[in-house]
């Protein structure tokens, strides 16, 4: 299946998510993927997003980890950076209708110890991550991966692939993925 057309069936996968089982499945992953990082002494920069409807929800829950947190932010060029943000710090919504830190945020890059929570449509048995195509994450993971301790994917089970996903050169895989009733680890970082 083409990724165009893996992207469509996903989409139309995520949209017959309930509301209710979305808001009980985001707080399974947020529970899964706070104990992970607490089990992996993580101690540094958490780079989050702010959902998008059909996605896990987790800011709500990640204030617990007491750690930095971090949001994108896609510039005039293309480019994404993230910037430092707190519960409570107001969001802006940009012209991808995504919600972004405030243009005054300090932008902050990843350093060692630091773990990327990544959006998908769907991730496949092989850490595989298919992105709605744009390849903003790609790119910055591209840019700073040997910073980076893990990139975690998270997924509501739905969109977990049994069959591979297309992938191109300079796709990234995840080496983490989390969904509700179990997490899936594709490499031996962290």
């Amino acid at each position: 299946m083409s990724k165009d057309n893996c992207r469509q069936h996903f989409r139309k996968v995520r949209s017959g998510i309930s509301p209710d089982i979305a808001a009980n499945w985001s707080s399974q992953i947020a529970s899964r993927l706070i104990h992970h990082l607490r089990e992996s002494s993580f101690q540094g920069t958490l780079f989050a997003f702010k959902s998008l409807p059909g996605e896990p929800d987790l800011l709500p829950y990640l204030y617990i980890l007491r750690s930095h947190l971090a949001l994108p932010r896609v510039g005039i060029s293309g480019s994404m950076n993230f910037y430092l943000w707190a519960m409570g710090d107001q969001l802006v919504k940009s012209s991808f209708g995504v919600y972004e830190p405030l243009p005054e945020a300090i932008a902050v890059s990843p350093q060692k110890g630091d773990v990327v929570l990544v959006p998908a449509l769907a991730i496949d048995l092989h850490g595989r991550r298919l992105g709605f195509g744009g390849g903003y994450y790609d790119r910055w993971l591209a840019r700073h991966r040997s910073s980076i301790s893990q990139i975690i994917g998270v997924v509501f089970p739905p969109c977990f692939s049994t069959s591979a996903i297309v992938s191109e050169p300079h796709d990234i895989a995840v080496d983490l993925c989390v969904m509700p009733e179990q997490s899936v680890k594709f490499s031996d970082t962290l």
